[in-house]
């Protein structure tokens, strides 16, 4: 972050208004191109609040928790038992959340409750996170990342017409991509 003095810093906001009114001043912009950028990035920015909106509400009732609970490792289950698990757990995740609030969500999740119950296997970390990152990228509609919302607006790609077409895929990928 930017400092002016030892008591005043610039925050990101403050830096991109500045930046904005300076582009504005030189006309490297105009407040036309504002509209054009509000047409195509207010389906994004509204993916992106509604993530984090039901990232957080499913964090605040306890979700999130409940079903890594299901997940702990009990004494008569083994690790490839656990890994077996923990791939439809975040499929399942990701078709509620979406698969970027999924991967950022769940991943520190599963890595420390594999730390947790296994600390003298640090070799478990990067399978058990791959799992997670492979079973939320399983479902390859548009509205899976925001920047995938601008390509589509781009192309003239309908929801419905891609679901349409990604769905029968997204369940072929999730069965072969099984562990």
């Amino acid at each position: 972050r930017p400092v002016i003095s030892s008591k005043l810093h610039i925050g990101p906001g403050a830096a991109a208004a500045f930046g904005v009114g300076v582009m504005l001043a030189a006309q490297i912009v105009t407040p036309m191109d504002f509209v054009r950028a509000f047409y195509v990035l207010w389906q994004p920015f509204m993916t992106l609040l509604s993530m984090l909106l039901t990232t957080t509400i499913s964090q605040r009732l306890g979700i999130l928790d409940y079903l890594v609970d299901f997940l702990e490792p009990h004494e008569a289950q083994g690790i490839v038992r656990l890994f077996r698990s923990v791939f439809p757990f975040s499929v399942v995740a990701s078709a509620f959340l979406n698969n970027d609030a999924a991967v950022l969500l769940l991943t520190p999740v599963i890595v420390s409750l594999i730390r947790r119950n296994y600390p003298s296997r640090p070799d478990l970390v990067n399978p058990f996170a791959i799992a997670v990152f492979s079973a939320a990228g399983v479902a390859p509609l548009f509205i899976s990342n925001p920047m995938n919302l601008v390509v589509a607006h781009y192309a003239g790609i309908v929801y419905t017409d891609s679901a349409v077409l990604w769905f029968p895929l997204s369940i072929v990928v999730w069965i072969t991509a099984r562990p």
